[in-house]
């Protein structure tokens, strides 16, 4: 018997085991997969080198096109509260000082791919929990211009061509009522539950943009993950 058939005998008890984790095996199985190589084109500028935990990078980089951590990113979307991916430092020249919000949608949610950070690779400012993410995501005060900005939009587009004459920016300032309602209501409200997204740091890989960009990574973690879902395993906690 050659030795790759005796391999293969012995590891179809493992694979049969898995087998039984239930009706979503082999849907978790291609998600795993799925993980092991992230690729995406979008729009930013700067550079970004990662090796696990450690990272150097001065950039901004908004993903549009490709697969990143499982999931599809469709294109180019308007930031809401049911979609918002980007990442890059935050206006001041020093390593590390750069965030990240990853929320493509529920489906990353469900699996503990979404998550908001705040100089995530860090080793010793680790990446936030709920109780600290969700309130530094969701109120940023660029955020809150941009809600306010996408009213005032709204509000032009509700003029009479005479009337938007005279707002050449094509939008209207909103009034102190209008503002209060609107940060009341918290429109971009990005639901993350809290756990840590401890596959970041395994990931290695590198970003580069000058106004358009490419990103590309392997993540050995993820790959370890695949294996042991074979058996039932679930390293990352990610499988539904």
């Amino acid at each position: 018997m050659s030795p790759i058939l005796k391999f293969s005998l012995l590891l179809l008890p493992i694979l049969c085991a898995g087998c039984s984790a239930g009706h979503d095996y082999w849907a978790n199985r291609l998600d795993d997969a799925k993980d092991v190589v992230s690729f995406t084109a979008g729009l930013g500028f700067g550079p970004k080198v990662q090796a696990g935990p450690f990272q150097v990078d001065f950039y901004n980089y908004a993903p549009l096109y490709g697969l990143r951590s499982g999931e599809l990113l469709p294109g180019l979307r308007e930031h809401s509260g049911n979609y918002h991916v980007d990442e890059g430092n935050i206006g001041v020249p020093l390593l590390f000082a750069n965030t990240e919000i990853f929320y493509p949608g529920e489906h990353a949610a469900a699996r503990g791919k979404a998550y908001c950070a705040l100089t995530p690779l860090l080793p010793v400012l680790i990446l936030m929990p709920d109780e600290h993410s969700r309130g530094y995501c969701n109120s940023c005060s660029w955020k809150m211009r941009t809600a306010r900005r996408r009213a005032g939009r709204e509000k032009f587009s509700k003029l009479p061509p005479e009337e938007q004459k005279k707002y050449p920016a094509k939008w209207v300032p909103l009034t102190e009522e209008e503002i209060k309602k609107l940060e009341g209501s918290n429109p971009l409200q990005l639901p993350f539950d809290g756990w840590r997204a401890w596959y970041r740091y395994t990931e290695i890989g590198v970003t580069a943009a000058v106004a358009g960009g490419l990103s590309f990574s392997v993540n050995p973690g993820e790959f370890l993950d695949l294996l042991a879902g074979f058996a039932g395993l679930d390293i990352f906690r990610d499988d539904l």
